[in-house]
């Protein structure tokens, strides 16, 4: 299909992509766009050839919008069709690229390789909307740290059993990018304050980004040479109770069970479903009375009569003055 101008930038124009393509595919490896004193190799002159076609398609979609006969939409559809071909190229040809970054992150919690290539993939995408052109240097050069980025994030949500938002990911993935690039230039571990001025952020932004950047481990991981003692093993619990303190609650508990049996048959009965000795279940006032069959008033004098009682025994007497203390 022959195609004239349709308004495209002078750098997109569709004449130059034809004849391009033209150039290209005859086998002529200088390129249309760059004479032959250009100091370019031939696979830079190809990979800018195929990004013109790509940011030429990017600019016809958003033209054919404003399209008003089918003719001229036809015309950038062409382009539009071009730009496709030369992005799947593009992308096709850095495969292998991608493919190796995302094969060095090691296998855990079910990481999936082909989740990670096609992070890598959407990076990829990426650096080519931000490529420059005239950059002297090769795309792949300007678009690893993009892939890294994208396949680091993706990583961490299989790296972490703990949910962390997506934004956090990426700035947990930033942390850790300015901590190795100043790390490679100064040979030492960077401080918080030299992170936060790479990244024109605040020292605290990055405690609180680290914050979420830590190994969760199991309680379970064996610990020591035999690897019979597990993390749990080691903790700690502050509201458990010694074995010797347990000891002696439990004949405080027995000691108040036989004080309470000693009662009379009704002020037991009370006491015991007032405090759910039998079922752990505290009963109220209501429920005992109608239980006793006596008035809902009647059983709470006979509860406080029990109490007093109760509490008129030395040992439980001393027993109200150990808890006081």
């Amino acid at each position: 299909m022959k195609t004239g101008s349709i308004g495209l930038s002078s750098e997109f124009n569709d004449k130059d992509l034809v004849k391009g393509e033209n150039n290209m595919s005859n086998g002529s490896r200088k390129n249309c766009f760059f004479s032959e004193s250009d100091d370019l190799d031939q696979d830079k002159m190809d990979e800018i050839a195929l990004f013109r076609k790509y940011r030429a398609g990017k600019e016809a979609e958003e033209r054919q919008k404003m399209a008003l006969s089918e003719e001229e939409k036809s015309k950038y559809q062409y382009i539009i069709n071009e730009g496709k071909k030369a992005r799947d190229e593009i992308i096709r040809s850095n495969q292998g690229y991608v493919h190796r970054i995302a094969s060095k992150y090691p296998k855990r919690n079910n990481t999936d390789l082909q989740d990670l290539t096609q992070a890598g993939n959407i990076g990829l995408i990426k650096a080519m909307r931000e490529f420059d052109l005239e950059r002297n240097t090769r795309f792949i050069t300007f678009a690893w740290k993009k892939i890294q980025k994208e396949i680091g994030i993706e990583y961490l949500k299989y790296a972490s059993p703990i949910y962390i938002p997506e934004k956090m990911m990426s700035k947990i993935v930033n942390v850790r990018n300015a901590a190795r690039d100043l790390s490679v230039k100064s040979g030492y571990e960077p401080s918080r304050e030299k992170i936060a001025v790479y990244l024109n952020w605040k020292p605290e932004q990055v405690d609180k980004v680290r914050g979420y950047d830590r190994e969760v481990v199991s309680l379970d991981t064996p610990v020591g040479e035999d690897g019979t003692t597990c993390i749990v093993d080691l903790l700690i619990d502050d509201q458990a109770v010694s074995p010797e303190d347990q000891v002696i609650r439990n004949e405080k508990e027995a000691y108040v069970r036989k004080v309470v049996n000693s009662l009379s048959d009704k002020r037991r009965d009370a006491v015991r479903s007032y405090y759910g000795f039998d079922d752990d279940i505290e009963h109220s006032l209501n429920e005992i009375g109608v239980k006793l069959d006596v008035s809902t008033g009647r059983s709470g004098q006979i509860i406080n009569r029990a109490i007093y009682n109760i509490r008129k025994d030395p040992e439980i007497r001393e027993m109200r003055e150990d808890y006081d203390r």
